[in-house]
This record gives C-alpha cells, structure tokens and sequence, in this order.
C-alpha cells in the first residue's frame, strides 16, 4: 500500500472513531427513553411542523442543497434539557429547526453582549 492510500485509511479509520465517539456522547446526553419520547412528540403534533405546517416526509427544496428532499421532523428540546427525562418538546422541521436553535444563540449573544455593557458602568 502506498503513502497516500495509507494516509486515506488513517483519515477513514479517524472518521469512524469520531462518529463512534458522538453516537457515545448521544446516548449519554438524552434520556433511555428518547425515542419514544420523540415519536410521542411528533405524533402530538399531527406529524407536521408546529412552526411551518409542513408535514413529516413531504418532499421540499432543501436551502442548503438545493435539492429536493423529504422532511424528517426533529423533536426540539424547548428548553435546551436533552438530560431532562421529561423534557417539553416540539415538533419542527429541519429548517424550522434550525432557525429557532439560531435565533435562541442570537438572543443569548445580545443578553451577554447587554451585561458587559452594564458592567463597564
């Protein structure tokens, strides 16, 4: 085996230990019962997004690829508790989701960036 094909192996076998490391840090973070937890959440919902309706495998445009796709829903921890193991939950698409965990960072930036500022005085 030449350098690059070792070196190529060596990046795979880093990836899988990665992966293996973050699937092991999940099962930690969230609760024995999860799955259910999620599938109870979403079926709660109706199996549609509770922000933009959309419903669970219909197929959308995805922004970031472009392409056409079917929407899984996430079940989003509404007050950021994976450990909790009752937590409130709701359902969201992946964008829905993805803008509500964003916008959630956005408001705790403004309240730090408000704190220092009441510090300096």
């Amino acid at each position: 085996m030449d350098s690059s094909a070792e070196e190529e192996v060596g990046a795979l076998m880093e990836l899988l230990l990665l992966l293996e490391l973050i699937q092991i840090d999940k099962q930690h973070r969230y609760p024995s019962n999860w799955k259910r937890l999620a599938w109870e959440c979403k079926d709660r919902a109706g199996w549609r997004c509770e922000r933009c309706g959309v419903r669970h495998g219909e197929r959308r445009y995805s922004m970031w690829s472009g392409k056409c796709r079917p929407v899984w829903l996430h079940a989003h921890h509404v007050n950021a508790d994976p450990a909790n193991p009752v937590p409130e939950l709701q359902a969201l698409c992946p964008s829905c989701h993805w803008q509500r965990k964003h916008a959630e960072a956005r408001v705790k930036l403004e309240k730090l960036k408000h704190q220092k500022l009441l510090e300096r005085r």
